[in-house]
């Protein structure tokens, strides 16, 4: 498992960068290449990204379930409210990693 979120991007020297954790101390990393900055920020943006990515795939089974639904059970509503939710979610995860990695947010 991963160092949970929120990771972020901060100078760290003249030239290297840092992605951390909240702690003062908690360094997940430092940048030790050109485009430092860059490459520090698209690492901080990891835990919102592979956040993006399962509430996608909640997205994806939700709609499986609802295509089962659809033939023939009487459940139907119920499975459509819940995979237009989770696809609800999946945007809204997924702009917010974007945003952040792209420097929007």
């Amino acid at each position: 498992m991963h160092t949970p979120g929120p990771w972020r991007a901060e100078q760290f020297g003249e030239v290297q960068w840092a992605v951390k954790t909240e702690g003062e101390w908690d360094f997940i990393c430092t940048t030790s290449q050109g485009n430092d900055e860059d490459n520090a920020i698209l690492i901080a943006g990891a835990p919102d990204m592979f956040a993006a990515l399962e509430a996608q795939e909640r997205a994806d089974k939700a709609e499986g379930a609802y295509r089962r639904a659809e033939s023939g059970t009487p459940d139907v509503r119920s499975t459509f409210d819940k995979w237009v939710f989770a696809v609800d979610e999946a945007k809204q995860l997924r702009t917010i990693a974007l945003d952040k990695v792209r420097g929007d947010g």
